[in-house]
């Protein structure tokens, strides 16, 4: 058949050169133009470890595609085919433009009524748009190579002959690509946004529609945990005054015995393990049911995170109750900072919906230029971009997520290696990006407007267990400290469950500490602070770790 097939297109390359010709000019231009489109979310490079090749991948699908279809396709059915996908795609980079992810059908027919209220901005935005008329100029040119190019039509067994090698050949780049973390997947949480990149729109749009068929069922199971709320500290612990900024930080992988661990007697976190000593602190039960997004989900959301899939993928859910939709009712400007790609566990979509104010992901972050590790963004950058926010302005709430203590800790440079310059194990990695970071917060921190309230805490341990370091984890459960720091004051005395067994025993969770900041802001009309203290030791700088 192949020789056959060969022989049939050799006779058309002599007889019809002209029709082949600008049929290849036209996939050709069709293809660039699929490209780009598909390229637009991805202002920033998703986490791939090599890229280049994985949107060479993304071209010779898109080229495969076009050519078939111009050379299997009827002429009069090409061009108003071009032109409805010409309104398309116009619809879907406007989309990628202002979002910084791909448009998913399955999820924008579940949002389409809140998408529909939107349609004035949203046409007026698209019409704004300098690249329209090059999407009219890119149709007006396959246009003409297609009526330059003649009526041909090729016969039916070579049109059915073609189409099958074509198959063939669109099915070698998909099967290779499923050796990779970017394969296709029809499980709830397959994250098929970030696919996009690898395989162009069709093949994410089937699969997230076949997912999107569960997530209904999750949603609905997902809705009674809404009204599950946890205030335990409140009832036990004096409202806390908090006169300036509130600052939340999330750390990646960092739990209670990250912050005591210790080589050759001195410690790892010099800087957070000071903090503790005039700090409220609580060791909490980690929530890590479905990844570490479970932390910042319940933090952002206020909500019990969904156990059974990740739960920011969840459509339909309206979050009433979010910690940056509060806070606006007490004066703050709302800040939420992640190195990350927005569409990692899909967070940018709920963090749009919460209502932060800013919202600064990987995407957003890149025309910055900052320092990255093929994670993301490092934390040095990051938490200085926060503080230019805590400085300049009068009332600022930020959450912000650390990267750089994230499995399998090569984030670092070999001049950042700062405990064991040769690291020889994951552990001795992670000690030294504990050390890294403990340097970044320390910078953060000795910055920070006094008045200014820090909240930190980790998202989950890294469950190691060696004679080095081990992770507070017990009969399948992980724990991790959170702490309360307000710059200026010892909150160390003021806390009164300090040393009772609900401070260290585990039973709390972080839903608990966001409600006792809750309660403590809404008892701030008449504010309850820390009397009679000394607060010339905590507002001194913090002071350097001491070398190796």
């Amino acid at each position: 058949m192949l020789v056959n097939l060969r022989n049939q297109w050799l006779h058309i390359w002599r007889n019809e050169r002209r029709w082949l010709l600008f049929r290849w000019l036209c996939a050709a231009l069709w293809a660039g133009e699929l490209f780009w489109v598909q390229a637009v979310p991805f202002a920033a490079v998703p986490y791939i470890k090599h890229p280049f090749l994985v949107q060479l991948a993304r071209f010779c699908l898109d080229f495969i595609l076009t050519l078939t279809l111009v050379f299997v396709v009827r002429r009069r059915y090409l061009i108003p085919l071009l032109a409805a996908q010409t309104a398309a795609l116009a619809i879907m980079a406007a989309y990628g433009f202002h979002f910084h992810r791909p448009l998913m059908l399955a999820r924008a027919f579940y949002e389409l009524h809140d998408a529909w209220t939107l349609r004035g901005d949203f046409y007026a935005f698209l019409f704004q748009l300098a690249w329209i008329p090059l999407l009219l100029v890119a149709f007006g040119l396959k246009s003409a190579a297609l009526v330059k190019s003649g009526g041909y039509v090729l016969a039916w067994p070579v049109r059915v002959r073609s189409l099958m090698i074509a198959l063939l050949l669109y099915a070698a780049p998909v099967a290779l690509l499923q050796m990779t973390h970017l394969r296709l997947s029809t499980r709830p949480n397959g994250g098929m946004e970030r696919a996009v990149f690898a395989y162009g729109y069709t093949l994410p749009w089937i699969c997230d529609a076949v997912a999107n068929r569960s997530l209904q069922n999750h949603t609905l199971r997902a809705r009674s945990l809404l009204g599950q709320h946890f205030d335990r500290i409140s009832p036990v612990e004096a409202p806390l005054a908090m006169p300036g900024h509130l600052v939340v930080l999330q750390l990646e992988s960092v739990d209670g015995n990250s912050i005591e661990a210790s080589v050759q007697g001195a410690f790892i976190m010099p800087c957070l393990r000071e903090l503790k000593s005039r700090s409220m602190y609580f060791r909490i039960q980690a929530f890590h049911a479905t990844g570490s997004c479970d932390m910042d989900y319940a933090a952002t959301t206020f909500t019990v995170p969904y156990p059974d899939l990740v739960p920011y993928l969840l459509p339909g859910i309206q979050y009433t109750n979010s910690m940056p939709a509060f806070l606006r009712g007490y004066g703050f400007k709302t800040y939420f900072y992640h190195g990350n790609s927005a569409l990692f566990y899909g967070r940018g979509r709920v963090m749009e919906q919460l209502g932060f104010d800013h919202i600064f992901f990987k995407e957003q972050l890149a025309e910055k230029r900052l320092p990255a590790s093929t994670i993301g963004f490092r934390d040095g950058p990051m938490l200085n971009c926060a503080l230019q926010q805590l400085i300049s302005e009068k009332r600022v709430y930020v959450f912000l997520i650390t990267l750089d203590t994230h499995f399998p800790f090569n984030q670092l440079t070999p001049g950042e290696q700062e405990v064991f310059p040769h690291p020889q194990d994951e552990v001795q990695r992670y000690l030294n990006s504990l050390r890294y970071l403990d340097n970044c917060l320390r910078t953060f921190i000795n910055g920070l407007p006094d008045g200014t309230t820090l909240v930190m805490y980790g998202d989950h341990t890294t469950s190691m267990s060696s004679a080095a370091f081990n992770s507070d984890f017990q009969n399948g459960k992980e724990y991790v400290g959170c702490l309360i720091y307000r710059k200026g004051t010892d909150l160390s005395s003021f806390q009164q469950t300090r040393l009772e067994p609900a401070a260290m025993d585990g039973s709390l969770n972080l839903l608990d500490v966001m409600s006792y900041l809750r309660h403590s802001l809404e008892a701030s009309r008449q504010p309850t602070a820390p009397a009679g203290q000394d607060t010339t030791q905590s507002s001194a700088k913090l002071r350097p770790a001491p070398s190796q």
